[in-house]
């Protein structure tokens, strides 16, 4: 998956495209099947970077929001893809609100742990010290 964002076209040689955060690799992965996942995976690259507003200093896992929003979106019935990336492009926070992640910031945090629930458990596993530190 790394390798998708070498294959992407950059079409401005002065400024460089926000890479997807591993975060996001992981999503575009489990949600999406080949020739699509490598589609989308640029067209994130592509379309939701730098030319977001407000986000032209952003790292990659700054836009995971609006880059998971997008995903879940394209993932129910009857989303145009095209449409899709249009609002993340016109307004964010209506593409939060229609992905369900506009009322909390980490909404699209516990969207994505329930993705990957083993790993959120990994997360939080306290060292074995820690049990005999409590004491």
């Amino acid at each position: 998956m790394a390798m998708i964002v070498s294959i992407c076209e950059w079409p401005d040689p002065h400024t460089m495209p926000i890479p997807l955060s591993k975060k996001c690799l992981k999503v575009v992965e489990r949600l999406f099947d080949e020739p699509r996942r490598s589609h989308l995976a640029c067209r994130l690259v592509e379309e939701v970077s730098e030319n977001i507003p407000f986000c032209d200093k952003h790292k990659s896992e700054d836009m995971d929001r609006i880059r998971f929003s997008v995903m879940k979106l394209l993932t129910e019935p009857g989303q145009e893809e095209d449409s899709v990336f249009e609002l993340a492009k016109i307004d964010w926070r209506d593409l939060f609100m229609a992905a369900g992640f506009g009322y909390t910031a980490t909404e699209h945090l516990k969207w994505y742990e329930g993705l990957f629930p083993g790993e959120a458990a990994e997360k939080n596993a306290r060292p074995l010290w820690w049990a005999f530190w409590r004491r």
